[in-house]
């Protein structure tokens, strides 16, 4: 997937109502995925330990972002979004080296 660069997409945090879609884009790379689909498909996104975030592009999910206590999981098949998921983990104080890029 390629995408033009200048526009940036919005992260969305996403709810119980995204849990279809998002568990069909993470399913596409299911090994590389596991964790993050056993952790959605186990606590959902209402728990105060963890939250998910997703970028859409003219309405279909590019990237996706976990939080699971203070540790970070992210996929996108194209890193779409890098730097706007950087900024959502700098309101956790997060120290980078806990991210997981599971994309590539």
């Amino acid at each position: 997937m390629e995408f033009d660069k200048e526009r940036i997409p919005m992260i969305v945090k996403l709810k119980e109502l995204h849990r279809e879609e998002l568990l069909e884009f993470l399913k596409r790379d299911e090994d590389y995925n596991l964790y993050m689909i056993g952790d959605i498909e186990n606590y959902g996104f209402d728990k105060d330990y963890q939250d998910v975030w997703g970028t859409f592009r003219d309405g279909v999910l590019t990237s996706v972002l976990l939080r699971y206590y203070i540790f970070f999981m992210y996929y996108s098949p194209c890193d779409e979004n890098v730097n706007g998921y950087i900024e959502v983990m700098k309101r956790y104080n997060t120290d980078f080296r806990q991210v997981f890029n599971s994309g590539n």
